[in-house]
């Protein structure tokens, strides 16, 4: 993991709680939260982590797999929101530090009291190559795609100014080998999309 995303996770870590990516119970859940009083959650664009490469679509790849848990398992009403103007507050801050540290008290410009974030902390691909078989029995090259992410989710409190919920979880992704068949960047998405269900499993349902 590359210096700056080490930093950022441990700013999370001492601002939300302790971070242990392989537990149930969340890495912060404030004790007087109640889950009753959200009426509406707004979903905002995904902040991804300084100096870090990513598809430009990932926003609605999040979105996409937030709307369904938050729907259907969470039992929370939601709006996705897609402006880019959102959070520009936040990415502009540069450091991992300073973006970290304004979380609690970020306030949108919009009417929702309840904003979800989630923060891209890392994602990366690896490939392998060999030989391989065919159904001929003629020896072809294969190649072998794997992925893997890391996501950090904050629900705050606008009116309070406060972070209520907070998660951090990593996932995996590996394919089946394929001939001439590069599967790195669907096995990234894959990866992506699983730390989103991951991670919102945590949040407690009203």
């Amino acid at each position: 993991m590359k210096p700056k995303l080490i930093a950022f996770v441990g700013i999370c870590a001492f601002l939300c709680g302790c971070v242990t990516p392989q537990q149930r119970a969340p890495a912060f859940l404030s004790p007087d939260f109640n889950p009753q009083s959200v009426d509406n959650i707004a979903l905002l664009p995904v902040l991804i982590a300084p100096g870090l490469s990513t598809d430009s679509t990932v926003t609605h790849w999040v979105h996409a797999q937030a709307a369904g848990v938050l729907k259907y398992q969470r039992k929370y009403p939601f709006t996705l929101l897609t402006n880019p103007s959102l959070v520009e507050p936040l990415t502009s801050l540069g450091s991992p530090e300073k973006l970290a540290a304004a979380l609690p008290t970020f306030k949108p410009p919009i009417s929702q009291r309840w904003v979800l974030v989630f923060c891209l902390l890392d994602a990366d691909t690896a490939t392998a190559f060999g030989p391989a078989y065919d159904p001929t029995g003629t020896v072809r090259p294969y190649i072998v795609s794997g992925a893997h992410a890391l996501m950090a989710a904050f629900l705050i409190d606008t009116r309070e100014g406060r972070v209520v919920w907070n998660d951090i979880k990593p996932a995996e992704t590996s394919g089946s080998p394929g001939v001439w068949v590069d599967m790195t960047p669907t096995m990234k998405r894959m990866a992506i999309e699983m730390t989103v269900v991951i991670t919102l499993r945590t949040l407690p349902r009203p």
